[in-house]
């Protein structure tokens, strides 16, 4: 096709500078490469942000991707680096309004105690309308058997079920969770915890992600079916990482 010379008036691309931090764990879970041609080519211009310089020194962001999960898990456990890091991160943010956070730091809040978030879900206007299910939960804080049987029966959580560490992020022990098939088995949790009522799903688990009106359905393998007086109850407890 023959140039007609018109494409030296054609104005030159938009691009809006994106700050991205993530830890290099997570980055290595994608193809970064192919991540940041994917960015351009819808005119975002991928920078990488250094937590450990001010933000004000890295230039002007339209839009900040991050993963600030663990450094504010950690942070609210009273790591003073990652508070630091925090603060400073929040001070931008108010100072620069207009900037688009993904996510906002006060959601993730939420996500960091598996207790709010349960209870954030069952309260909601689609949990009360029973379009999302959430089994019956509660909060263990202590190993006393008598406790936490009292706490099971007022709350409606029955065996099996699986304990998880109350707080979601920051450590390895964080996803450490045990299937829990008695009242005998219930000394060996480890507090704070929730206790949750095992819902039988054939060993699939669905994990649903979503931007704005746009959602993605991803497809995982998941624990087996479990019932109550099956051979399990007579096993050592089944401790698992969830990722």
């Amino acid at each position: 096709m023959k140039s007609t010379g018109d494409e030296k008036n054609l104005p030159a691309p938009v691009f809006y500078r994106v700050g991205v931090w993530m830890s290099e764990k997570k980055s290595k879970k994608f193809n970064q490469s192919e991540f940041d041609s994917q960015c351009r080519s819808h005119g975002l211009d991928l920078v990488q942000i250094d937590l450990e310089r001010p933000l004000e020194d890295q230039g002007e962001f339209a839009l900040i991707l991050h993963k600030l999960t663990d450094v504010i898990a950690k942070g609210n456990a009273g790591d003073e680096p990652s508070k630091h890091i925090i603060a400073a991160f929040e001070d931008y943010l108010r100072a620069h309004p207009d900037v688009v956070v993904v996510d906002p730091l006060e959601q993730i809040l939420l996500l960091l105690d598996r207790t709010r978030t349960y209870s954030l879900i069952s309260g909601s206007k689609l949990g009360r309308e029973d379009v999302l299910c959430t089994p019956s939960f509660v909060e263990f804080t202590s190993t006393e058997q008598a406790e936490n049987v009292a706490k099971m029966k007022a709350a409606g959580v029955t065996f099996p079920i699986i304990c998880k560490p109350t707080v979601a992020h920051g450590s390895r022990m964080a996803h450490q969770m045990a299937l829990i098939f008695n009242e005998e088995s219930l000394g060996d949790v480890s507090p704070p915890c929730v206790a949750q009522t095992f819902v039988n799903h054939d060993a699939v688990l669905y994990k649903l992600y979503v931007v704005g009106d746009k959602w993605e359905c991803v497809e995982r393998p998941s624990l087996k079916n479990f019932y109550p007086g099956g051979e399990e109850e007579r096993e050592e407890i089944p401790k698992f990482r969830r990722h």
